[in-house]
């Protein structure tokens, strides 16, 4: 046990410590029957190291590390955001641990946020959290648990979970109640070498997208896209098993941290239907700078429109998809008739269809409708390089 400047701790290794603070939680029945769950999470010949740490904020957002850029891919990073949601979290980490990684080294951070004052009642659910993460031994690298002190809420669990990763490390952020597919990773890695330095390119994301963002069937979960099981490029952002442009984010990152400080600006992107959710959100309080469930994705939703960036999907057949969504209760509300069911079917076979990465990439509106000509490297038939569009030296 080492103490950090900011009066947390960081526990080493499983050799050099133990992986409980019995005296820092409170373990009831429930959560020693939640252990029990682990036998497919806590497995001997675990190579990576595995590091615990309270009050991290200052310690990820290292400057130096994060200007270092190129075009080479130095290595990959998983980063799952949790709160008080322990059985999803167990579902999620199985499926983490059993996904097929093709031997590359693939490290692993949890996020539990701190204790709400909100949401008092959750407090015994969140400390179960922590000791399910504190018990994990991931087998394909790097493991550590960032306990937040205080509570960050979603938006700050998000923009705070990565500042510390260089511009060569590709990242994915899954949230707890999500499950990716056995094959997430191979088409998560197979696409970033295809397409990372595609101008236009925000992210990547492992779900299939549903909703027509505007227009006609706007707020629709109607989104079909036919192009023959290829990926596509739509405007919208996919946050479940969302994987940002490292460059692109530390952008928005900063961006976001100087118009933040503007009480009367609004990421209102006219004509979107998250526009309209964002809207009523404010009447109930839910978001503005004080809101209780402020979301992320609706600034970069403005931040994409305005600098003209995508986000990549895959396009399997019959609705499959990397990454599902359980839709279980949380900060947000769970859809009539939608609670505790997976969204769409995993992809489990790493088939031709996972493996289709066209030179020319289709894009599509926030209609939902084909825009053309088509993306390449060279850009959108116009020539435009990556530093133009980013606005920097990217490269």
């Amino acid at each position: 046990k080492h103490s950090n400047a900011e009066g947390g701790y960081l526990l080493e290794t499983a050799r050099d410590a133990p992986t409980i603070l019995m005296g820092k939680l409170c373990v009831t029945r429930k959560v020693l029957l939640l252990a029990l769950s682990l036998h497919a999470l806590v497995l001997p010949g675990s190579h990576g190291r595995k590091m615990y740490s309270e009050d991290m904020d200052k310690a990820v957002c290292d400057e130096s590390s994060s200007r270092k850029s190129s075009r080479s891919i130095s290595g990959y990073s998983i980063q799952v955001l949790t709160y008080d949601r322990p059985s999803p979290l167990l579902r999620l980490l199985k499926a983490l641990q059993e996904a097929e990684y093709d031997n590359t080294t693939v490290d692993l951070r949890v996020w539990v946020d701190g204790a709400s004052t909100w949401r008092s009642s959750q407090k015994s659910s969140r400390d179960e959290v922590e000791v399910i993460a504190r018990q994990v031994q991931w087998r394909h690298g790097d493991y550590q648990v960032v306990v937040r002190r205080p509570n960050k809420g979603l938006l700050g669990q998000w923009f705070g979970c990565c500042g510390d990763l260089d511009l060569t490390t590709r990242w994915v952020v899954f949230e707890d109640d999500l499950e990716p597919s056995p094959q997430w990773f191979r088409w998560f890695k197979k696409a970033w070498e295809s397409y990372q330095d595609y101008p236009h390119l925000a992210a990547i994301s492992m779900q299939r997208q549903h909703l027509v963002a505007c227009c006609e069937y706007i707020g629709s979960e109607s989104l079909e896209v036919n192009n023959g099981n290829e990926p596509y490029l739509y405007k919208l952002p996919g946050s479940w098993g969302f994987s940002p442009n490292p460059l692109v984010w530390k952008e928005f990152i900063e961006w976001y941290s100087m118009i933040e400080r503007n009480t009367t600006f609004h990421p209102r992107t006219p004509g979107l239907v998250t526009t309209i959710w964002y809207d009523n959100n404010l009447k109930e309080g839910k978001e503005g700078r004080n809101g209780t469930a402020r979301t992320w994705s609706i600034w970069f939703i403005y931040y994409m429109e305005w600098k003209m960036l995508y986000c990549l999907y895959p396009n399997l057949p019959d609705h499959r998809t990397f990454a599902a969504n359980w839709n279980e209760l949380g900060v947000h509300p769970v859809q009539q008739g939608k609670g505790s069911q997976r969204s769409d079917a995993l992809q489990d076979t790493w088939d031709d269809t996972s493996q289709r990465m066209p030179s020319a990439l289709m894009r599509i509106g926030w209609d939902g409708v084909e825009q053309v000509p088509r993306l390449s490297r060279q850009g959108i038939g116009l020539g435009v390089s990556i530093e133009e569009v980013y606005g920097m030296e990217a490269w």
